[in-house]
């Protein structure tokens, strides 16, 4: 078995990206997908898409429609997450997204998946990626990529070995994105339409029934805003970046770092019990250290792109569902400001209403 190491431009019949004008938007068409369509099982989420006109899907180059065997590469902000294509359905994405067009003749498209899916592997996208708040793989880097490569035979034994693995995680993330759904239509139940478990419902009061009250996510005995830092330590540290993390899930073991190459300005100590979700508008990305996860505040320190929230633990439940609920991610891009990286500020934090209920209340839910 002989391994040898080749550029992605070597094994790529193209490597492009997508449209660089801005689509035609459409009532219904072609859907138009983002970075933030990609789900925690590196797949495109198609539910909630724009739309662009069949024309303008079929006028352009056909390096630039996704094809079976196909991956898209995320290469600007969340960069460096890739996504097999697996079926002929039609739709179009953003320059944000790269599209690498295996030649089966060198590399089996599964295999090289996989190879983009490694920590190995993003930690050369990281090195190569310029940019301060936008960071950026350019397409011209991305060519330039090595990876190590066996025959197609080993290639085969080994996809033949992963697969399984993927499909299990695929199945038990399907089972976990249904819990999670289950959480939200409850919160949505109990909080939004009111129609919650009690005895005896109370009248309503200004909208809200007697006894809650909507308040500032900042400042309330329920959320508690985690004003964190990173203080020098020694030895090692897993950092995680908001690239790590898909959905509410950790895609990979982070990056091992020192205090020395790493200041504090760029990083929070996460904290035992407590939620924490990705500043960045229009970017769902949730890291919850609630009980289980109690190594992560141990022994890592998360990107500050992050903010976090901690409670009693009586109240986590609630606090976890609001902020991972559509209504909060809402409201963290209504006050997101910025030029190039739009993103929630502590000030902007302070805009965000939450609805309080009376405590029986949370601690029943």
């Amino acid at each position: 078995m002989s391994w040898m190491k080749v550029t992605l431009a070597e094994i790529c019949k193209s490597i492009s990206d997508g449209d660089h004008q801005p689509p035609p938007k459409a009532s219904k068409g072609i859907p138009f997908v983002t970075i933030a369509n990609i789900t925690n099982t590196n797949q495109f989420d198609f539910s909630d898409t724009m739309f662009v006109p069949y024309e303008y899907y079929e006028a352009l180059d056909e390096k630039r429609r996704a094809q079976i065997g196909d991956i898209l590469y995320s290469v600007v902000g969340s960069f460096g997450i890739p996504v097999l294509i697996k079926s002929e359905k039609k739709f179009v994405f953003q320059r944000h997204i790269a599209i690498l067009r295996p030649d089966d003749n060198r590399v089996i498209p599964e295999f090289l998946y996989y190879t983009m899916l490694s920590r190995k592997f993003y930690m050369k996208a990281d090195a190569v990626a310029l940019g301060a708040a936008q960071r950026t793989v350019s397409l011209t880097s991305l060519r330039g990529l090595e990876i190590d490569l066996p025959d197609l035979d080993t290639q085969k034994k080994i996809v033949s070995i992963l697969r399984p693995y993927d499909e299990l995680i695929d199945n038990n993330q399907k089972q976990i994105a249904l819990l999670e759904e289950f959480i939200q239509r409850l919160y949505k139940e109990w909080f939004i339409d009111f129609n919650y478990s009690g005895s005896k419902r109370p009248g309503i009061v200004n909208g809200l029934p007697e006894g809650w009250s909507r308040k500032s996510i900042v400042g309330n005995d329920i959320f508690k805003f985690v004003k964190s830092k990173v203080l020098p330590f020694e030895g090692e540290k897993q950092y995680f970046a908001t690239a790590d993390v898909v959905g509410t899930t950790f895609v990979s073991d982070g990056e091992t770092i020192t205090y020395l190459n790493r200041p504090s300005r760029a990083a929070v100590q996460p904290i035992v019990d407590s939620v924490w979700f990705a500043r960045m508008s229009n970017t769902y990305k949730i890291i919850n250290c609630f009980g289980k996860n109690e190594h992560l505040a141990n022994d890592s320190v998360i990107s500050s792109g992050f903010a976090g929230f901690t409670s009693e633990k009586e109240y986590y439940g609630f606090v976890f569902a609001t902020i991972t609920s559509q209504r909060f991610n809402d409201e963290k891009n209504r006050y997101a400001t910025g030029a190039t990286q739009v993103s929630l500020t502590n000030e902007g934090l302070k805009n965000i209403e939450v609805i309080i209920p009376t405590k029986e209340i949370i601690k029943k839910f």
